[in-house]
């Protein structure tokens, strides 16, 4: 009588006798489990850190969209260059009031509602915020008013010497020609960018105007540099120092901000007289301590 074969489904075994047959089996199978665990160790070294940085993204916060809003007269052209320059996609948020896309951060949030600030910049998103000496963007808002042709002020406020437009504007008087100056809205911004600093929120980055301008108006290269690459790493992005780098040697020029008669950084002490001072210590001190410009009272 034969001796049935035994057949597996993934191999034959010619006909040999029962315990022949058996024995191939066995070493089969524990040829197929030492290959499964062998292969199973190899693929646990290799794909075990994997698995971890897959963890660690996880469970890094996510963020739809780039924001960017700024003081007036703080270089948001530069800023809005800078990103270009790094190929950074980025948005402005909606200005319903006066029906268009703001910059600035009065736009965004009025005085009246900073306590709800962080709904303002909300978490969902990343926002780039660019400021500057209060004092020298006040200088810089009477030139440019000064330069607008459209601008609806009076002539007799344009031929005011420089000390009374100054008082007239961080005065926020209630005249015709504040409410043409806007500057109430221009004021509102350094409030708000106090706030902002003051709150330190984790999707707010702010950079300094004087950082951003580098050697041609009147700061460092190391400065700009470091602030362009906080950009960089603020937004999680890969790119490379030498593109920073790139970036800040074509900053200079063609947005409006730098001029080479106008001196950029410090050009309030030019034009602040003592009651000048005096105005801004009383509004604004705080505001100065908080973005950095200012350790105490004691500035002149």
């Amino acid at each position: 009588m034969k001796t049935p074969s035994f057949r597996l489904d993934f191999f034959f075994i010619k006909k040999l006798s029962f315990t022949e047959k058996y024995e191939k089996f066995m070493k089969k199978i524990m040829l197929l489990v030492l290959t499964f665990l062998s292969s199973f160790s190899m693929a646990t070294e290799m794909e075990g850190p994997q698995q971890t940085a897959d963890v660690e993204s996880q469970q890094r916060k996510t963020y739809s969209d780039v924001y960017v809003s700024t003081m007036p007269k703080a270089g948001t052209n530069l800023l809005f260059k800078a990103l270009n320059l790094l190929e950074i996609d980025f948005k402005r948020k909606y200005d319903a009031k006066n029906n268009r896309l703001g910059s600035h951060l009065a736009s965004m949030i009025s005085v009246k509602n900073l306590k709800n600030i962080e709904r303002a910049f909300d978490s969902k998103n990343k926002y780039i915020v660019l400021v500057r000496d209060p004092r020298d963007a006040c200088i810089s808002f009477i030139n440019w008013v000064m330069r607008e042709k459209d601008r609806k002020v009076d002539s007799d406020w344009k031929a005011l010497p420089m000390r009374t437009k100054i008082h007239s504007l961080i005065t926020e008087s209630n005249s015709p020609e504040q409410k043409a100056l806007q500057s109430k809205f221009f004021l509102a911004n350094f409030r708000i960018a106090q706030r902002l600093a003051e709150k330190k929120l984790e999707n707010v980055l702010i950079l300094h105007f004087e950082d951003l301008v580098g050697e041609m108006g009147g700061g460092t290269y190391e400065k700009q540099f470091q602030a362009v690459k906080s950009i960089v790493d603020f937004l999680d992005l890969k790119i490379s120092d030498g593109k920073v780098s790139y970036a800040c040697s074509k900053l200079w020029g063609g947005t409006g901000t730098f001029t080479k008669k106008r001196k950029k950084i410090g050009q309030w002490k030019d034009f602040f007289k003592p009651n000048h001072i005096r105005i801004f210590k009383r509004k604004y001190n705080d505001c100065l301590i908080s973005l950095g410009y200012e350790k105490n009272r004691d500035w002149e």
